[in-house]
């Protein structure tokens, strides 16, 4: 019996400490997607979360940025959709997760950065806005 109550108690414990950390509250102002693959790629698109901010591009040039600066909004911690045709005229798209850095105070404004590459992989990772 007492090895029972020890168990429930540790995971009532467990439980409060992830309900605590579950939905911090983040908000995000910028987006930037980078072409670094070598060649113009076209209708860039990226939508944060379902029915999230939505920024596309008609056309990058290589090295150039996608970005859009805008007014706070709140995160949503949910996968990011981005989508891009490339230089050959192939339909590229990933699904991006980019973690939140424990280092980040809730309430911190952040800035999504993405960088895509010539053989068509892509990193992903949130900034605080204004950081580079």
């Amino acid at each position: 019996m007492r090895v029972f109550g020890l168990i429930l108690a540790s995971l009532m414990m467990s439980a409060c400490a992830t309900g605590m950390n579950e939905n911090p509250l983040y908000k995000y102002a910028d987006i930037q997607i980078a072409n670094l693959t070598g060649a113009t790629i076209s209708n860039v698109k990226i939508e944060v979360g379902p029915g999230g901010y939505t920024l596309a591009c008609a056309s990058v040039l290589n090295n150039e940025l996608c970005q859009k600066q805008f007014n706070e909004i709140p995160y949503p911690d949910q996968p990011i959709q981005l989508s891009w045709v490339g230089s050959n005229g192939s339909q590229m798209s990933k699904q991006l997760s980019p973690e939140i850095l424990p280092q980040f105070p809730p309430g911190i404004i952040l800035q999504i950065v993405i960088n895509i590459r010539s053989d068509g992989s892509v990193d992903a990772e949130l900034q605080p806005d204004g950081w580079s």
